[in-house]
C-alpha cells in the first residue's frame, strides 16, 4: 500500500490554513476496537542525505518524541529534512 504517496499528494493540494489534523489508522490486536486513530504530530520530507530506503515521509506520532519512518522504526536526526506538517499543541497530544 503507498499511502505514504497518497498523503503527499493530498497534502500539496489542501491549503495550509484548511489542515487541522492527520491521523494515522492503525489496527489493534489488544481488547477493545479493532482500529485506532494515532494523531501525528509532524510530517518531514527525508533530507537529500538520506537513504531512498527511509520512503518519501518521516513522522513523529503524538508526543512521541522519535522520528520514526513509515515502518514505525526509529530514524536518527539529519540535515535538510523539510518540515511538511506540524499539529498545533492541543492535536498532538490525541485531544
Amino acid at each position: 500500500m503507498a499511502w505514504d504517496h497518497t498523503l503527499l499528494d493530498l497534502l500539496a493540494q489542501i491549503p495550509v490554513g484548511d489542515l487541522s489534523g492527520i491521523a494515522r489508522l492503525d489496527r489493534r490486536h489488544d481488547a477493545g476496537p479493532n482500529w485506532a486513530l494515532e494523531w501525528i504530530g509532524a510530517l518531514w520530507a527525508p533530507g537529500p542525505c538520506e537513504p531512498p530506503a527511509l520512503g518519501p515521509l518521516l513522522f513523529k506520532l503524538g508526543d512521541d518524541p522519535q522520528v520514526r519512518n513509515t515502518d514505525l522504526l526509529p530514524v536518527a536526526e539529519a540535515p535538510g529534512r523539510r518540515l511538511l506538517f506540524e499539529a498545533s499543541s492541543s492535536r498532538s497530544g490525541g485531544g
